[in-house]
């Protein structure tokens, strides 16, 4: 991720006399396409999903080899739903769901590493099946 070869490129920061970590990381892969990233600012919101560090890797060779790059599919290691792309951009995630005894259900959307529960008591009378959407 880190080429030693460009560690003396660097300006190292120092504590008590020892040098440390350098002022910045120049990674070979865009970061924050694998690690996703969220938040808001001023005016200005982004919400990048984790992406798999291979098919990243071979989307910088391709732009290397002057080739366009591949749409990424969101991926999150250890999700055991699926992600199906949408076209550029855009993807659908179908994460596991569970109806527990006690009529709650529970499940696990990608972007989380833990389960959560939600009591959706219907009616035994009800025509209507409940649809969960999940964004």
């Amino acid at each position: 991720m880190y080429p030693e070869a460009d560690d003396a490129l660097f300006k190292r920061n120092y504590d008590d006399n020892r040098m440390v970590e350098p002022t910045h990381y120049c990674p070979i892969v865009p970061m924050v396409l694998v690690n996703g990233s969220s938040g808001i600012g001023t005016g200005w919101s982004t919400n990048i999903p984790n992406h798999n560090i291979r098919d990243c890797i071979k989307n910088i060779r391709r732009m290397i080899e002057g080739k366009e790059p591949l749409d990424l599919v969101p991926f999150y290691e250890g999700y055991r739903g699926t992600i199906e792309s949408l076209g550029t951009a855009r993807a659908v995630s179908f994460g596991e769901i569970a109806l527990l005894e006690s009529g709650k259900i529970q499940m696990i959307p990608s972007q989380s590493f833990s389960e959560f529960s939600a009591d959706l008591s219907w009616p035994e009378r009800s025509f209507c099946r409940p649809n969960l959407i999940l964004f």
